[in-house]
């Protein structure tokens, strides 16, 4: 699952184990550790990227 960071969050893997997230950045995370960050709202599932802005000729 991809998701995008609204705020810098910590999120325990397991009783040793952290990860540390930044805001604005995309991440590739297990199922489970997505569905936990968009519940606590510090992140949105991420889109797919906008095309891109050039001028066509």
């Amino acid at each position: 699952m991809k998701i995008k960071m609204n705020s810098d969050a910590h999120h325990r893997i397991s009783s040793a184990v952290t990860q540390s997230f930044k805001a604005g950045q995309t991440y590739s995370v297990p199922k489970a550790t997505g569905n936990a960050l968009i519940k606590r709202k510090v992140a949105e599932m991420a889109t797919a990227k906008e095309p891109s802005s050039e001028k066509e000729n």
